[in-house]
């Protein structure tokens, strides 16, 4: 890194999540089956509408956050499930629903929860 690039990610992630935390959830889709070599610039030219969503966040593995402006835009994006992509067909969820295979497991997008009595 070149002196203060390190410091502008971190500002750009600290971005990213202030974004991702000041919208609903409702607005925020997740997409999974992404091939190792998807870039989040394809997943935004592939999910740009009318306009671009406000935020593409590559999650390992083989994921992503996808945030836009309206529910309505968030419900569209969902009928992108099954497109392909970069050698794989995506599965894209609203972002507050979970998973089929999560579903069959008893488990939400948070993951297993260790410890007890909560």
């Amino acid at each position: 890194y070149a002196f203060g690039e390190e410091e502008e990610e971190e500002e750009d992630k600290a971005a990213r999540a202030l974004a991702r935390n000041s919208v609903q959830p409702s607005c925020r889709v997740r997409v999974t089956n992404l091939s190792h070599d998807t870039r989040d610039d394809q997943l935004l030219e592939l999910f740009t509408g009318t306009r671009p969503p406000r935020t593409v966040e590559m999650l390992p593995p083989s994921a992503a956050s996808i945030t836009f402006e309206t529910r309505e835009e968030a419900v569209a994006a969902v009928s992108l499930t099954g497109i392909e992509l970069a050698g794989s067909k995506l599965t894209v969820l609203m972002e507050h629903e979970p998973a089929p295979q999560a579903l069959a497991a008893g488990e939400g997008y948070g993951g297993a929860r260790a410890g007890g009595g909560q």
